[in-house]
């Protein structure tokens, strides 16, 4: 996994994911049949990435010190690590899906646009079905037109115009984080992502947000 997806793992994570939640200790309706999560990755739910071996370490830490932890825990000075460790998980699923479900002249396309990368990488917390319908959209956007600023706008469209809320509200929130010039609260926006990009991400992420910021075909 290179810098440029844990730097995007990190803004995901940090930003649209949430912290711990245990179903015993933490129960909350609005997480309905959720098991035991972490970083947005589901222990009960989350199929074979809690096998891998970045996974079986990602468990085995919140194992060993999440007895004490509260709702919305990040793990304290464990973060960083379980973190990393989340974001390899993902890549797995990132790997797996790109191959699958995008064509080869979207898959050229994607690689062009951290944006567009966080787009399909964020899919694979949303679940394959989801990749999967961002995929078809896109692979159709892609033989209408290269441009990357329009196919990037496309992707955000998509999250924001979808039939599932869950969705929609993490299309609002990827917008106003990586797309903030197609955002309503646009100055606000592009303020809040270089505060905490600076915070949350440190050094790598604040290039990433100068390259999203900067970025044109």
């Amino acid at each position: 996994m290179t810098k440029r997806f844990l730097n995007i793992a990190n803004l995901i994570i940090s930003k649209i994911e949430g912290g711990y939640y245990s179903p015993e200790r933490h129960y909350s309706a609005a997480m309905g049949r959720s098991g035991e999560t972490m970083f947005g990755i589901d222990r009960k739910w989350g199929g074979s990435i809690n096998t891998t071996a970045a996974g079986q370490k990602f468990w085995s830490i919140i194992d060993k010190y999440s007895a004490s932890w509260p709702h919305y825990y990040k793990g304290g000075s464990h973060e960083n690590e379980l973190k990393r460790l989340a974001a390899e998980m993902m890549y797995s699923l990132f790997q797996r899906h790109f191959k699958k479900y995008l064509s080869p002249k979207a898959q050229k396309l994607v690689m062009k646009s951290d944006r567009i990368i966080a787009h399909f990488y964020y899919a694979c917390w949303n679940g394959e079905g989801r990749f999967k319908e961002f995929a078809e959209d896109f692979n159709k956007q892609v033989e209408k037109t290269t441009n990357i600023a329009t196919l990037e706008k496309s992707c955000i469209t998509a999250r924001k115009n979808h039939s599932i809320q869950l969705i929609r509200v993490g299309g609002d929130k990827m917008e106003r984080l990586i797309f903030p010039e197609l955002s309503p609260r646009k100055k606000v926006g592009k303020i809040f992502l270089f505060t905490i990009l600076l915070g949350g991400a440190g050094f790598g992420g604040y290039k990433l947000y100068n390259y999203l910021k900067t970025k044109k075909e």
